[in-house]
């Protein structure tokens, strides 16, 4: 029975070990690349809803910055004891204002067909700093985000979310620029 073991193992071992290191790649991979989340509350709908499972990429801005429109997973523990979803809406050196519940960036109006509703009573005017980024939810009526917070640093930028799945609609998306 142990020769017979023995003989198994001995005739799979390339394959064992060719198996055993795929398996550590991909674990290595999603752990240190890519992050699974569940997204827990209403401050990103109609983009993405309570329990979707979103893909968040890691390394995004290891080597890039953040763009406008990007949805980012951001980690600000001494503003926020949570990980949160938001859209970056303002980029170093943007001047953002909200007139008539409408945003203007840089004094361009931005048509932003991804939010919930229509911003009520918001009136600012901001510039973005050095090094900082504007995020908000696109459930601006009930989204905690820079409104109340402040500026994001790009080092509190966890990563970009590139991909939902088991929506509640059921559907897979990629996420993107509009």
């Amino acid at each position: 029975m142990k020769n017979q073991l023995y003989l198994i193992i001995k005739e799979n071992f390339k394959l064992i070990i060719i198996s055993a290191s795929i398996a550590f790649f991909i674990s290595f991979l999603f752990l240190k690349v890519f992050f699974l989340a569940v997204v827990d509350g209403t401050s990103m709908e109609n983009t993405l809803h309570t329990n979707d499972i979103i893909l968040i990429y890691t390394n995004a801005y290891k080597n890039n910055n953040p763009k406008y429109k990007d949805i980012v997973n951001i980690y600000v523990p001494e503003k926020y004891e949570n990980y949160l979803v938001k859209r970056i809406i303002g980029i170093p050196n943007d001047k953002l204002e909200v007139k008539n519940n409408k945003l203007y960036i840089n004094e361009t109006f931005i048509e932003e067909v991804y939010i919930k509703e229509p911003m009520k009573n918001n009136t600012f005017s901001l510039f973005v700093p050095k090094n900082k980024y504007f995020v908000m939810g696109d459930n601006r009526n009930i989204s905690l985000d820079s409104r109340t917070f402040g500026f994001v640093d790009k080092n509190e930028i966890h990563g970009k979310v590139i991909f939902k799945f088991c929506s509640k609609k059921f559907n897979f998306s990629k996420l993107y620029n509009n």
